[in-house]
């Protein structure tokens, strides 16, 4: 570090030195023969003067940005030796006894005339000033650029450079931004976001606005340090619903699209497990006005009887088709969207549940897991099965060649389980540490993840929520059969 400070400042330093002796020589010499001609005096004193100067500026600069610190940018650097620049020619032209009035009267007529010329230039540049100097605007910034949110991504002295959504870049002159109303999105900083969505009518709004209060306070990108805000914004009589306004604050603004698409997407599984029927209009299904979600009867009785099978019957201390014909009859279907926390409707205190669907993997009980790796930040942003099997094949290539397609074919044909995939097909890589290196970005996190055939029971935390006791989050879609108290008496005594 001392060796870099000291090659900053040799040059400097040599000028100085070199200012400092053709000085003495033009002082000392003065009565020389050789050095008292007119010629040498001029010459000694004309270097005494440039490397003097040169010398103030670059010393005066380093003095100055050393002041400032880590604070300044190129842009700032380029501006300080600008003007120091300017300063010290301005004294060493007038030491020399140039006319310094004609030159600023020269060099007025010739500015103006060029400033004319460069106008849309000149507005830039001095719109590119104000926005490094006022700072309000920096890289990872966010601005409204023709209606669309854009992140900006590096700043000149000339134009911005962001980045839309799409991953495309824009480039616009500094004046759009500096001349306009620009609204700016500060990075790091969370952003209000309103949504709409409708209830029925006959739901109590204070129970519709605590259970979408709940969910909305569970999704990765929202910031749970803000409040959220849910009220009924007027009544939709003809479709006997209530139209309610949604307010909420996430992390990252560029994200706001997607999370209005996974919100509406969770609220349908709210809905669905607290038996609150969708509103439609009275022209088309329930004379209600209200639609009864479905559920295909053949592939709910084959998850079932497929759980039941898998030890839920054993755990239940029940006779599998028993059990099956009871919760056929009487249990009660609870779907949950993929990164939800397995809470449970109330007035389930004592019933049990079955998992017959998906997978779930151990959670915080209030939800403050936001930092799980194995967490999706957008549930609705994701590879699908097919892809993922690619996705193998194309990082096993990077290790062994063109052979990881046949090599991930071969054991695609011996399981259908994406994380024994992984670990067959990591076989093929001899060393040890390219191989865990291949499993941590392929394989599946869900060591640790319950499968159907899962029985659980319910308790309430201290927020008062009711919950699975095992504290769980669906990593996709999980149906579980909600089991009331003594429904399974007669198959118990079936299978004694």
């Amino acid at each position: 570090m001392s060796g870099h400070v000291s090659m900053r400042l040799g040059w400097p330093i040599a000028l100085a030195l070199l200012a400092t002796a053709a000085w003495l020589l033009a002082s000392v010499g003065h009565t020389d023969p050789l050095l008292g001609l007119p010629d040498a005096q001029t010459a000694l004193d004309a270097v005494t003067e440039i490397a003097g100067g040169i010398a103030a500026v670059l010393l005066l600069g380093r003095l100055v940005l050393g002041v400032a610190g880590t604070q300044t940018t190129g842009f700032h650097r380029a501006i300080i030796h600008l003007l120091l620049t300017f300063v010290v020619s301005f004294l060493v032209m007038r030491h020399f006894g140039f006319d310094l009035r004609a030159i600023l009267a020269t060099s007025a007529i010739l500015t103006a005339a060029v400033g004319f010329a460069m106008q849309p230039t000149l507005g830039t540049m001095i719109a590119g000033f104000t926005l490094h100097l006022d700072g309000i605007v920096k890289p990872g910034d966010g601005i409204m650029y023709d209606g669309e949110l854009v992140r900006v991504v590096s700043m000149n002295w000339r134009s911005v450079t962001a980045r839309r959504k799409d991953n495309t870049l824009v480039i616009f002159p500094n004046s759009q931004v500096s001349d306009r109303v620009t609204e700016v999105f500060r990075n790091g900083a969370s952003l209000r976001v309103t949504s709409t969505f409708y209830a029925p009518l006959n739901v109590p709004p204070q129970r519709v606005s605590a259970l979408v209060t709940d969910a909305v306070s569970d999704f990765a990108l929202v910031d749970t340090t803000r409040p959220v805000a849910v009220g009924p914004l007027g009544f939709e009589l003809t479709q006997a619903a209530i139209r309610y306004r949604l307010r909420y604050s996430i992390l990252d603004p560029f994200e706001k699209g997607d999370v209005e698409m996974e919100l509406l997407r969770r609220l349908w599984y709210v809905f669905q497990r607290n038996e609150i029927l969708l509103p439609v209009s009275r022209l088309f299904g329930d004379p209600r006005g209200l639609s009864v979600p479905t559920m295909d009867r053949p592939m709910l009785a084959g998850w079932t009887q497929a759980a039941l099978a898998a030890g839920g019957a054993l755990q239940l201390g029940a006779d599998a088709a028993a059990a099956m014909e009871a919760l056929g009859r009487e249990g009660r279907l609870l779907l949950y969207a993929p990164d939800e926390r397995l809470v449970l409707p109330d007035g389930m205190d004592a019933w049990r549940f079955l998992l017959v669907h998906g997978r779930a993997v151990d959670s915080h009980e209030y939800g403050l897991d936001e930092a799980d790796p194995r967490r999706p930040t957008l549930p609705a942003w994701s590879l699908g099965p097919d892809a993922s099997v690619r996705r193998v094949a194309e990082r096993l290539a990077r290790h062994i060649g063109p052979y990881a397609e046949i090599a991930v074919r071969r054991a695609a044909r011996a399981t259908s389980d994406l994380s024994a995939l992984c670990h067959a097909v990591a076989k093929e890589i001899d060393d040890p540490k390219e191989r865990t290196r291949f499993l941590a970005e392929v394989a599946p996190g869900d060591d640790a993840a319950h499968g159907p055939g899962l029985v659980f029971r319910a308790r309430r935390n201290a927020a008062g929520a009711l919950i699975c006791h095992l504290a769980l989050r669906a990593q996709g879609e999980v149906a579980v059969i909600a089991i009331p108290p003594g429904l399974l008496d007669a198959a118990r005594r079936a299978a004694e």
